[in-house]
């Protein structure tokens, strides 16, 4: 007790002194009264004029004067107070068509327009209201502004400014009721682009690919360029593996050699321990046939090096895209030539979420690729399929 009452005397006593010494302490500049004075000043001749005749361009319903002396709870309050005064209208917040406790099945396989058309009747305000369908149709607001095309649900469907707007999840939902016009503002909405060309050889899909990219504003994916990186690892990592096989196999061989030769010389005694290190002239030779072999056999590709390159490939083109564009879609913005090859290439593209929105397939309708094979021939300047007629040493 004694001690917590000496601690009050200090700090009475250190209230008095800050009293006493408070002219002597530091003080800004700007906060000195001529300071203060000057600023005022400033203020009144430089923009307070100016912010008037501002104010009273507008209309005084528009216009609302609040005492800056106030603290800001009474600020916000006084606020409040003029804003009920006012008689304005609450902004409308989004409804949703279906209540939770609702559990019916979204039947399957059901078009667009059927769905819309369901989806119009449901939640009516009155009788004779019905839901308009929104630019967005049945594509999720949220998602699409993220880049992706996908279809809402009924049990996620919400109806704002008489229009029907249906998303895919909860989360969804949650983001879109919490503030819906950060999704429907312009340049919304915006179809991201995912577009995957394929086709036999000088069908054009490169041509194809590129003008699609240029009109969206798109990156071009080529399956050769992206394969390059991983194709380089791949033969890199077959040399070494080629190398370690190479100096173990001759290495072996050697020291079995040698130990022959050394238990054929000794007289009964311990054989000396035998060592073939690899700047053995015979290990330094296979080596170098092994490298060159590896070096001359193109490593083959497997399905995880396909899509370890395409993965890769649109990483770098969205993250490119959303440098170049902070307020864009976050997701799209390519053009892939020539890529998917096989289904077992669509399939693998189905987990990580990489199917195109769109797949352009170019196709030769006439038998047997008459038109295709003429055109590879002129590329390469080679006679006409149609018209040449082989000689005999040709055949």
């Amino acid at each position: 007790d004694d001690e917590f009452e000496d601690d009050l005397g200090e700090l009475e006593n250190l209230a008095h002194l800050a009293t006493d010494i408070a002219g002597r302490l530091v003080h800004r500049p700007q906060d000195l009264p001529h300071s203060v004075q000057d600023q005022t000043s400033h203020y009144k001749d430089s923009m307070l004029r100016t912010l008037e005749d501002y104010i009273i361009q507008h209309h005084q319903q528009c216009v609302l004067e609040l005492d800056a002396n106030l603290s800001p709870k009474e600020l916000f309050k006084s606020l409040l107070v003029r804003l009920s005064l006012l008689g304005l209208p609450r902004c409308p917040a989004p409804q949703r068509l279906m209540p939770p406790e609702m559990e019916e099945e979204e039947p399957e396989g059901i078009d667009t327009e059927q769905f819309l058309q369901q989806l119009s009747e449901t939640g009516t305000l009155t009788p004779n209201f019905r839901w308009h369908k929104s630019r967005w149709g049945r594509y999720c607001p949220v998602e699409l502004t993220n880049g992706n095309m996908v279809f809402g649900t009924m049990e996620f469907a919400v109806g704002f400014l008489d229009k029907m707007y249906s998303l895919s999840s909860a989360e969804a939902l949650v983001q879109f009721t919490r503030n819906p016009r950060a999704y429907l503002l312009p340049p919304q909405p915006r179809i991201p682009c995912k577009v995957c060309v394929v086709g036999p050889p000088t069908s054009g899909k490169t041509s194809l690919a590129r003008a699609v990219a240029e009109k969206y504003n798109a990156t071009v994916l080529e399956m050769q360029e992206l394969l390059k990186p991983v194709v380089e690892r791949a033969r890199e990592a077959a040399i070494k593996e080629a190398e370690s096989n190479a100096i173990t196999n001759v290495t072996a061989q050697l020291m079995g050699q040698k130990t022959q030769e050394q238990e054929g010389e000794a007289d009964g005694g311990q054989s000396p321990e035998v060592l073939v290190t690899a700047e053995h002239p015979e290990v330094q030779k296979a080596v170098a046939e092994a490298e060159e072999r590896a070096r001359g056999s193109p490593p083959s590709l497997t399905q995880e090096m396909y899509m370890e390159a395409f993965k890769t490939g649109i990483e770098q083109a969205e993250e490119r895209r959303r440098q170049g564009d902070p307020q864009g879609p976050r997701c799209g913005g390519w053009v892939v030539d020539g890529f998917p090859l096989t289904r077992e290439n669509w399939a693998a593209m189905i987990e990580p979420k990489l199917l195109p929105d769109f797949v352009l397939s170019l196709e030769d309708e006439e038998a047997p690729t008459d038109y295709l094979l003429t055109r590879f021939a002129q590329l390469r300047g080679l006679p006409d399929p149609a018209t040449f007629k082989p000689t005999a040493k040709e055949k």
